[in-house]
């Protein structure tokens, strides 16, 4: 009966620390926060002016990860002779160079030399295509594409519909893959992308940004190897909805 209690004893701790690891995972997805500069329609961040984020830059073969102070810019512009107005959002930075990303909560991350992947850039990820990414000698993968065209008629003329959309991460060294997303319909001329590949939170593993909206406007992603649980490359770090015109 003992034995049988400090075996009961034992797997109590075990599912207690497995919940924990879980939902430390979980608090660091919330954490962290993702920008763009750039003018936009209406507000999509309450981040003020004054705030310091780090900023991902293009630096000689690589990138740099530097702590920048953000510019918020909330105003109302008046179009067709003031008889309409519009809400427009800036947002800038201190640095005169564009930032590819702009990421707050940095749990992980910490300002330096970034560590770009090679691949080949791509207007839209489509079926049957394959984007090849590789970071260094051991990681190396690509992007597969999934998903079925279909014949019926569509708001927009000419515009190809796709049933079953999936991209799939797979792995060249373990020959193992994971789902990025999952669409039931999307449209050809609004499919994701790979906005940029490379290792961000410095574990010498690959990271993803990817904007996987399925219509005119866009999803940014941000895919890191250092909130990946069960198995997968990637966990989810933030994302943000940027609407179309």
């Amino acid at each position: 009966m003992k034995k049988v209690l400090n075996q009961l004893v034992i797997l109590s701790s075990i599912i207690i620390l497995i919940i924990t690891t879980s939902l430390s995972k979980s608090e660091d997805i919330e954490n962290y926060k993702i920008l763009f500069t750039g003018k936009y329609l209406n507000s999509i961040t309450n981040a003020e002016s004054g705030e310091k984020w780090l900023g991902l830059f293009p630096e000689e073969d690589n990138y740099i990860l530097k702590q920048i102070e953000i510019i918020i810019d909330n105003h109302i512009d008046s179009i067709s002779n003031k008889r309409y107005t519009i809400k427009l959002q800036k947002i800038s930075t201190e640095d005169s160079t564009k930032p590819i990303l702009l990421i707050s909560g940095e749990n992980n991350l910490s300002p330096g030399i970034v560590k770009g992947a090679a691949f080949e850039h791509q207007r839209r990820l489509a079926p049957a295509e394959i984007t090849y990414i590789q970071l260094n000698a051991t990681q190396r993968g690509w992007l597969a594409v999934f998903g079925n065209a279909v014949d019926k008629e569509n708001r927009f003329p000419g515009d190809i519909l796709i049933e079953d959309y999936e991209i799939k991460y797979f792995d060249r060294l373990t020959n193992k893959s994971q789902s990025l997303v999952k669409y039931n319909r999307v449209t050809l001329e609004s499919l994701p992308h790979l906005v940029w590949a490379g290792d961000l939170d410095g574990d010498n593993k690959l990271d993803l940004l990817m904007d996987l909206s399925r219509n005119y406007g866009a999803l940014y992603t941000l895919f890191l190897s250092s909130l990946a649980i069960d198995g997968d490359f990637f966990g989810k770090a933030a994302e943000i909805q940027i609407p179309g015109c």
